[in-house]
């Protein structure tokens, strides 16, 4: 069934047919937008990152001396609550699909399926920032893209923390302490090296066009 004409234009419908409303296509078609989290899950995110890299960069060390012991009730007990959280984290996300089936029970055999199921774990919960987690407008910065409505504010307080304070001087790098030294060493060598004194050359003898002044000098009789 034909749409109505724009407005002002003769309808394009048959006589005898309903005719629908003219709609604008640029201005009906929604906006894309990138997808978005809630503030609870951005906050979970940043909290098990830190746990994730770090026991399972444990894990990998120990398991490269002996990857068929027994990882250790510890080990088992703190992935099953990383585990429970990584599942919360990614529901309803593509990622989720990889970790449904992810069990952690205290009778694991050894170190290295310990450490394999970590690193699962661990890239779900990388690819979870990376979906919602990048460059935001509001903040001219990489930022949480939160959904509600106090999304911008609760992205603000979850943005990281800077480690200076407004005003302070950041501290050197290693580089540049390295070219401070090197320029006031060769400040040093130049200060005690002989500068070469000489005679200012006049225009005319380096080629140049001789000015009246050098001329009524060179003529001039001198006082002897």
């Amino acid at each position: 069934m034909p749409p109505h004409g724009p407005p002002g234009h003769p309808s394009a419908t048959p006589p005898g047919q309903p005719v629908l409303p003219y709609r604008d296509h640029e201005k009906d078609m929604p906006a894309h937008t990138l997808p978005h989290t809630t503030a609870e899950k951005a906050a979970l995110c940043d909290a098990l990152l830190p746990f994730l890299t770090g026991l399972r960069e444990a894990l990998w060390a120990i398991t490269a001396k002996n990857p068929g012991a027994y990882p250790g009730g510890e080990a088992i007990y703190m992935g099953q609550l990383l585990l429970a959280d990584v599942r919360r984290l990614v529901r309803g996300d593509p990622m989720a699909h990889y970790i449904r089936g992810l069990t952690l029970t205290d009778d694991l055999p050894d170190r290295f399926g310990l450490a394999v199921k970590i690193g699962t774990m661990e890239t779900a919960a990388t690819e979870f920032k990376k979906r919602y987690f990048g460059h935001h407008p509001s903040f001219n910065r990489p930022a949480w893209y939160l959904c509600g409505e106090y999304a911008i504010d609760e992205a603000g307080k979850l943005l990281p923390r800077d480690s200076t304070v407004p005003g302070e001087k950041l501290p050197p790098t290693r580089e540049q302490t390295d070219l401070r030294d090197r320029l006031a060493a060769r400040i040093e060598e130049l200060s005690r090296a002989d500068t070469y004194k000489a005679d200012p050359m006049p225009l005319h003898a380096a080629r140049g066009a001789e000015t009246s002044k050098e001329v009524a000098l060179r003529t001039w009789p001198r006082v002897r």
